[in-house]
């Protein structure tokens, strides 16, 4: 208080000036500051939850195409169709080995890590299993190839299948509480935002009315003394005059 008393009128408007501008920045901080933490949330949903799934998704339909490539290949007796199939299982299998290694490079919780350990150790022998019958196939002893592919390879086929359902489930719940976690982040954002405006508005207003009142009570001052002063000099004025007419 009495340091504002003692400010000259135009340092009292730079006063104001510099808590608005303070009351700006504060409130710019905090909504940088909790629109990087939406941000950031947004991004660990994406890069935790989103990425995994595609290539958890990936996974499954590549065993379903080399399933199919399979069944063809060991009702083809055409050698160089049997070749094309050949090569079309060949790819697929290196894109799902080369996903599970990108997946086993990701920071996954334990429970998805525990269940990628068992994908990677079931894909390894469905993959054993697919050699033998690839090989049988080409060829052309069908009945030997099918028998292995119904009675070893679709057992682990539809285990397979529990496992990348039973992972994508998880990761639909990891997701939905990421969700849950960003909404809370930015509800918190939006009542510290709001809170900072009102607190800088209050703040303003009761300095700004103070600088207002310490800048106008000294012209109200000087106004009653400016009055008093003209009071004195008509009354003086009148005083002399009317000496004046007496000595004449």
């Amino acid at each position: 208080m009495r340091f504002l008393k003692n400010l000259k009128v135009v340092q009292k408007l730079i006063a104001l000036i510099a808590i608005f501008a303070i009351s700006a920045v504060i409130i710019g901080v905090i909504s940088i500051t909790s629109l990087s933490s939406t941000v950031k949330s947004s991004d660990t949903i994406y890069n935790n939850q989103l990425i995994p799934s595609q290539l958890f998704s990936s996974i499954n339909v590549n065993t379903r195409a080399i399933n199919a490539y399979l069944i063809e290949l060991m009702i083809t007796t055409d050698p160089e169709r049997n070749n094309y199939l050949n090569e079309r299982i060949e790819v697929n299998i290196e894109e799902s080995q080369s996903i599970l290694e990108k997946l086993n490079a990701m920071s996954l919780d334990s429970e998805i890590k525990k269940q990628l350990e068992s994908l990677n150790s079931l894909n390894s022998e469905m993959n054993l299993i697919r050699n033998k019958i690839r090989a049988l196939a080409i060829q052309n002893q069908n009945t030997d190839a099918y028998n292995l592919f119904q009675n070893d390879l679709e057992p682990k086929r539809v285990l397979l299948n529990e496992l990348l359902t039973s992972i994508e489930e998880q990761k639909i719940k990891d997701a939905e509480n990421e969700y849950k976690q960003s909404i809370e982040i930015a509800n918190d954002a939006k009542k510290m935002v709001i809170i900072t405006i009102l607190l800088s508005l209050i703040v303003t207003v009761a300095v700004g009315s103070l600088i207002s009142k310490l800048v106008t009570t000294p012209i109200k001052k000087y106004k009653i003394y400016w009055n008093k002063w003209k009071m004195e000099i008509l009354l003086f004025k009148e005083i002399t005059i009317q000496k004046t007419n007496l000595e004449c």
